[in-house]
């Protein structure tokens, strides 16, 4: 992919999604530090405002934190970025990454808004309500409770997802996220870290 590089252009989508995907392979080989600086040098620079270039962002950024590596404030300036997009309504996708940032940046505010505004999508008629009804409400709700410690309703969450989940969008590599998240949280229950008790939110049906 390096070799690559200089016929992907500055500052396109195709360079942003790009630069993801080899930040992934830095993540496989276990090289935050080198992903992180791919994040700050190409996918986020600018801090652009396209949903496809916040979507590479907020799953980028989480899957660096599935490694325990440290984000410092990152989360917190995307999560400003996706909060425009909370009454969206329009792509399961969208809504699985701006949960993504919402809770990477510990936002609860946000996480509580974006599940309202899902509960109530997914009673309409529109495409958007049926993706909602099949797995993205429930995938976005795994999230927040992954966020949150509470493993045990993140796997029971992502574990009950249909098959047909892949039709929520994006890319196998993209969708990859869900798994990942799932075997972190099995990995938290089989081998227990010291950590802060579960923060418990209501949940809003």
């Amino acid at each position: 992919m390096n070799e690559h590089v200089t016929r992907w252009g500055v500052d396109t989508t195709v360079a942003t999604h790009g630069h993801w995907h080899l930040a992934l392979f830095h993540l496989a080989l276990g090289e935050t530090g080198r992903a992180l600086a791919l994040y700050d040098r190409c996918v986020r620079r600018g801090q652009s405002t396209e949903v496809t270039d916040l979507i590479d962002a907020a799953g980028l950024l989480w899957r660096i934190q599935l490694q325990e590596g440290n984000t410092g404030p990152r989360p917190t300036e995307l999560a400003e970025a996706w909060a425009a997009h909370i009454d969206d309504a329009f792509c399961s996708f969208n809504d699985l990454h701006a949960m993504l940032a919402f809770v990477a940046a510990r936002d609860w505010g946000r996480v509580q808004r974006l599940e309202r505004a899902l509960a109530q999508s997914q009673a309409r008629p529109t495409r958007h309500g049926l993706t909602t009804r099949q797995f993205g409400l429930s995938a976005c709700r795994a999230l927040a409770a992954f966020g949150r410690g509470d493993d045990t309703v993140a796997i029971t969450l992502l574990a009950r997802l249909p098959v047909q989940a892949h039709r929520i969008g994006g890319s196998q590599a993209q969708r990859d996220v869900l798994d990942l998240t799932l075997q972190r949280a099995i990995e938290r229950i089989r081998r227990p870290v010291e950590r802060a008790q579960p923060e418990r939110q209501v949940c809003i049906s």
